[in-house]
């Protein structure tokens, strides 16, 4: 959505930007138009399927998949202008897009932390599940701001490409600062959860069918999705660095001028990354998490407590329609007097 505005407001700069596309020749930056079909193809591909599982699922359509819906929609557009040789303005699209990633992968922290429970989340993440959005979006949207600034005077050029080339810099360099704090509360928060929360943090059910990645059903096993997560930050982080030397090299430097470069530690590991979600599509696992975090166990039936560093751990509680709430605390005395699997000790 900041893209189109973005858009929208620098459509006065169009003049400049064809100024922009001359210079790129004069330094030797010559777009071929083979690899940017094919990459075209490969991100029209996945952009169908992502928006196919979006319209499809009615059950697990949710507005926090558009930042991944929308940002492959403007990668797609950009590899469509590259093919058309226009180099600023698909420098515009692919390389301010990928903040859209970004957001999509703080949103999906957060909401499989409200997924898991407040009880968990608070003991899995070492900063809060609401946290999540207010300090990495909030980041991701000032460095994307920064980083358009930056590459829109870039694009003018003249005595403002310097200045701008260093704002997009540093624009580049504070996101990945904060991407990397993320990555951190990821890993330590999928470590968490296996460890003290085995029975969140894997399925217990004969039901959850993961394999079929255009099944309705909904899967309450978040290991395959935090892989994924995991994965796409990788993707993410490949780029950004990569991204970052780019810069640093120049607008128009040695890197730019060897489009190979781009395409394998940018473009590819972007859509191999992004790709994933249309296999495993988000809401799926969510949906199913959240379901079998708000009810009882209708299997086990009983109290476990699981002792981890002299802590008990909340379980599951026998099934009482009339009284039952989200996540019922257990007695006071439930971890001295139930030992695990519900035995009297």
């Amino acid at each position: 959505m900041l893209l189109a505005v973005v858009l929208a407001v620098c459509s006065p700069s169009l003049v400049a930007a064809q100024s922009a596309n001359h210079e790129a020749e004069e330094r030797g930056i010559h777009l071929r138009k083979g690899p940017a079909v094919l990459f075209f193809i490969l991100y029209l591909a996945s952009t169908l399927m992502l928006w196919f599982h979006y319209f499809h699922f009615r059950s697990g359509r949710r507005s926090y998949m558009l930042p991944l819906t929308v940002g492959m929609t403007c990668m797609t557009t950009g590899f469509a202008i590259r093919m058309s040789d226009n180099y600023a303005w698909q420098f515009l699209f692919t390389f301010l897009t990928p903040c859209a990633f970004l957001a999509n992968d703080y949103v999906l922290l957060k909401h499989i932390a409200r997924a898991v429970g407040p009880d968990v989340a608070r003991r899995c993440l070492f900063i809060p599940a609401n946290g999540i959005v207010w300090i990495f979006v909030l980041s991701d949207v000032v460095t994307f701001c920064a980083q358009t600034a930056g590459t829109i005077l870039v694009i003018v050029g003249g005595k403002l490409g310097s200045p701008g080339q260093k704002i997009a810099l540093a624009g580049l360099a504070l996101a990945l600062v904060s991407f990397s704090l993320f990555c951190v509360l990821l890993f330590v928060f999928r470590r968490r959860l296996r460890k003290q929360f085995p029975q969140v943090y894997r399925s217990h059910s004969q039901t959850s069918s993961p394999s079929r990645f255009y099944s309705k059903q909904s899967v309450d096993d978040l290991r395959l999705l935090l892989v994924v997560l995991a994965l796409s930050c990788i993707g993410i982080m490949i780029r950004s660095v990569f991204r970052l030397i780019e810069q640093a090299d120049g607008f128009f430097g040695t890197i730019a001028q060897n489009e190979v470069w781009l395409y394998l530690f940018d473009a590819a590991p972007l859509w191999v990354s992004m790709t994933l979600f249309v296999f495993v599509w988000p809401p799926r696992y969510i949906n199913g998490t959240d379901t079998a975090c708000s009810e009882p166990s209708a299997v086990t039936g009983r109290w476990t407590a699981e002792r981890h560093d002299g802590a008990a751990e909340l379980g599951t509680v026998r099934d009482n329609p009339g009284r039952h709430k989200r996540h019922m605390p257990p007695p006071a005395n439930a971890g001295r007097q139930w030992g695990y699997g519900g035995e009297r000790t």
